[in-house]
């Protein structure tokens, strides 16, 4: 039998100090040799995980310090791996005693070993030091030694406690990384340094994980925030608009969002007012109330600012909280004492229910297209963008009056219904642009209509009875005008129809009406 094995018989008996008498004796004689290293390193590791077992912090520390005497080189795998193992062990004992103090020192002791990672054994070590440091002031050195980049794709699977999904060891680690480096309203009162470096290091690591996991929905948030820190507005922008789209129904995404529009009131008072119409404990409510106050100040809407302060007093005098001064102070001003009292801002947050959608959605690219038809009665329009894509719009929804071939942008979100595909429109406004050419033609000829017909055709294009009637036309008479591409179910087949007729048209008579409104509901 070996040397070596000898050893390791004697060890895995349970006679440890014959192991070590051996181990040393050998390692005296042949201080360079590599399995005399191993044999003793093992018998230094079965010590160090009898004093986990038992916690005595100071023989683990003698162990680890025996063990990094051996200068072991990094391939020795195997039992770096099974001291991971150990410690972390050591550090979630820790991690349940409140009052436990060696978690740093432990930590200052084990920086020079090198543990093989990515590993299953550093992610066990990792996620117990995780629990161990995560509310210390040390985490972020903690964190930056243990490397993010160390994290396995492993780690970033849901686990589950007690039948009940919980968040990947990855979401939690990088979450509490990203709160640690985020400056507090502490450090910015102060003049504290924001810690740039790091911030920007693991913004760029974030948009790789939340592409490669786009599960782990909590990662763009802490990216916006991240990038708010670093002043990248509009990259946080970006970051938090698909976020915030999964999480709408909660109050501080919105919250988020209106702080990645400071240079928008409007848009800043469309999140407040949506945050506002989510289910939350008022008491979570009062930050948010505030913030609302004050741009409604500033574009003096006193009644509806006067309602929010009222509210979040109520909220912090029911949580047993100190009013602010800045809530005094408005409580005290003339121009609340005189404003007038309103039992709700319903009202206002519907008023910005759709530039809350729109801004929601801004991310998606507008597409051009044209209003095919207008219902004054239901106070909608019809769009089209081709053949494949069209639908219908609120009238609320529209910046500017619709009339029909007037030229839209529209943001519009692909739904999948009974009937089949139809679009949703999360944004829409008049631009200044000509229509597009799939879509609208101009046309001009002689105009045909047989005895008895209603409406006319011109070189193809379908005149509609509307038109025929507002302008007296006849068979002859020479029309030019434009016309949009419409479907006729009956042929099943595509053709053109004429929603606008110019000066070419020579009508008989002038008529009051507007243009755009000549097609009515006919498309």
């Amino acid at each position: 039998m070996s040397r070596f094995k000898e050893i390791s018989a004697l060890r895995k008996a349970g006679q440890l100090q014959e192991a070590l008498a051996e181990a040393q004796a050998w390692l005296a004689a042949e201080p360079d040799n590599i399995w005399a290293k191993r044999a003793i390193s093992w018998v230094y590791y079965d010590y160090l995980k009898g004093h986990v077992e038992k916690g005595d912090f100071d023989e683990v520390c003698n162990q680890l310090e025996n063990i990094e005497s051996l200068q072991l080189p990094e391939d020795e795998e195997m039992v770096f791996e099974k001291i991971a193992f150990s410690l972390g062990k050591f550090f979630f004992h820790m991690a349940k005693d409140e009052g436990a103090s060696n978690a740093y020192p432990l930590f200052k002791k084990i920086k020079a070993l090198p543990f093989p990672k990515p590993s299953e054994a550093y992610s066990y070590l990792l996620k117990a030091m995780h629990k161990a440091f995560k509310e210390a002031p040390q985490y972020q050195e903690v964190i930056e030694w243990l490397g993010i980049e160390n994290l396995r794709p492993a780690d970033f699977r849901e686990g589950e406690y007690k039948g009940k999904r919980t968040m990947s060891l990855g979401e939690q680690v990088l979450i509490a990384y990203a709160k640690k480096l985020l400056p507090s309203k502490a450090d910015i009162a102060f003049g504290h340094g924001v810690d740039t470096e790091s911030i920007q290091k693991l913004i760029a690591f974030l948009k790789v994980k939340t592409e490669k996991y786009p599960e782990l929905t909590f990662l763009p948030y802490f990216e916006a925030k991240l990038m708010l820190a670093a002043h990248q507005e509009g990259d946080a922008l970006k970051a938090i608009l698909p976020f915030v789209r999964r999480k709408q129904g909660e109050f501080w995404a919105w919250q988020v969002l209106a702080e990645t529009l400071e240079e928008d009131p409007e848009a800043q008072i469309a999140c407040y007012a949506k945050a506002l119409q989510c289910k939350a404990d008022d008491g979570f409510l009062v930050n948010i109330r505030v913030k609302l106050a004050e741009r409604l100040i500033e574009k003096e809407q006193f009644a509806e600012a006067k309602y929010e302060i009222g509210r979040a007093v109520e909220a912090r005098h029911g949580k047993g909280w100190r009013i602010p001064k800045k809530l005094d102070d408005w409580q005290r001003a003339a121009w609340y004492r005189d404003a007038q009292e309103v039992g709700n801002n319903k009202p206002l947050y519907a008023q910005y229910a759709d530039l809350a959608d729109e801004l929601l959605f801004q991310d998606i690219p507008p597409q051009l297209g044209i209003v095919t038809f207008v219902n004054r009665q239901k106070r909608m329009s019809g769009f089209m963008v081709s053949k494949s894509v069209s639908g219908i719009f609120k009238w609320r929804q529209l910046q500017g009056k619709a009339k029909i071939g007037q030229t839209i942008a529209l943001r519009l979100i692909e739904r999948q219904g009974k009937e089949g595909v139809w679009y949703q429109v999360v944004g829409v406004k008049v631009v200044d642009a000509k229509p597009p050419k799939t879509l609208v033609r101009k046309f001009s000829g002689e105009l045909y209509k047989r005895p008895g017909w209603e409406f006319g055709l011109v070189d193809g294009v379908f005149v509609p009875p509307q038109l025929i009637r507002k302008h007296q036309l006849s068979t002859g008479d020479q029309v030019a005008g434009s016309a949009m591409i419409s479907y006729d179910r009956k042929k099943s087949e595509w053709g053109l129809a004429a929603f606008e007729l110019g000066t070419a048209a020579a009508p008989k008579r002038s008529s009051n009406s507007e243009p755009g409104e000549a097609l009515g509901g006919y498309f």
